[in-house]
């Protein structure tokens, strides 16, 4: 069937993709450092890591080479419009570590957090 089809291979490119971010992290790939570190709120990790995973997908798709995390500017339209979704899940990445865990927010009567690393 067409949609146990599609589920089974967004789990593999999901796999794919945590896989190349964690070889990535292990072997010191320097625009992992990028992304900024994995937040220890639960809920900001969670939204990290799946921005991560978007970032690691674009580079293993079009095979990029460069330290930086999205590397130099397409010239073809699919790459340049799957350069804007990691560039938008790189700017998600580094945004979790900049804002309080909810939990603080509401508790510290905070409506925009400070700049802080988690």
């Amino acid at each position: 069937d067409m949609h146990q089809a599609l589920a089974e291979r967004t789990e593999l490119i999901e796999q794919r993709a945590f896989t190349v971010l964690n070889e990535a992290a292990q072997g010191g790939a320097e625009w992992v450092a990028e992304l900024g570190p994995v937040p220890t709120d639960p809920a900001r990790r969670t939204a990290w890591v799946r921005a991560a995973r978007t970032v690691a997908a674009y580079r293993d798709l079009y095979d990029i080479e460069d330290t930086t995390a999205l590397g130099a500017e397409p010239t073809g339209t699919a790459q340049r419009v799957a350069r804007a979704r990691a560039a938008e899940a790189l700017t998600t990445a580094q945004q979790q570590q900049h804002q309080m865990p909810e939990q603080l927010r509401r508790s510290s009567g905070l409506s925009e957090s400070p700049v802080q690393r988690l």
